[in-house]
């Protein structure tokens, strides 16, 4: 029998939404990086584009709707248009999380799996990865929502903050 996650203790866990935010700046960074020139500042994410993250992966309908999905630019566009319930409501749970967003953040900056720039209001990854044996431990609940932060991490480095502001419906 495949154990689930309980949603209260993910929603509890600041170590798990550190690995997320990890997942996520490295892949906005590497993306960012090979993608077109941009200043060295915007090659990071904001905590802006954080925000929105633990709300999208510590959600099991949502990691399951985005996990699997393609690395291309249209492939989050589709996936909002597809299931326009799975991001309904990300305002309020974005706001509910923020508390926990920030928490994990700054384990992740204590742990030095990211660089919080407070000048620049940006997270600087740490470039290294988890070793094998590691992962392979991982339960696949754990998995799939890294899976998803990356996913996302890629696409929010496709778009501009408005853009994300604007197909997401969510304001800071």
């Amino acid at each position: 029998m495949e154990m689930k996650f309980n949603e209260f203790q993910i929603y509890q866990n600041k170590v798990l939404g550190a690995h997320i935010l990890w997942e996520f700046s490295k892949a906005f960074y590497l993306n960012r990086a090979n993608d077109k020139p941009v200043s060295e500042e915007e090659l990071y994410p904001s905590i802006f584009y954080l925000l929105p993250v633990l709300p999208l992966c510590l959600n099991s309908r949502v990691v399951e709707g985005i996990r699997s999905r393609n690395l291309r630019e249209g492939s989050i566009i589709r996936a909002l248009d597809e299931s326009k319930d799975l991001f309904s409501g990300l305002q309020a749970r974005m706001e509910n999380l923020a508390d926990v967003t920030l928490e994990s953040i700054y384990v992740a900056h204590v742990s030095t799996l990211v660089i919080f720039d407070r000048e620049k209001m940006i997270v600087i990854p740490n470039l290294s990865s988890l070793p094998n044996r590691v992962e392979k431990k991982l339960h696949k609940d754990y998995k799939d929502m890294l899976a998803a932060s990356r996913r996302l991490g890629y696409w929010f480095s496709k778009l501009s903050m408005s853009e994300i502001l604007m197909y997401f419906n969510i304001s800071f």
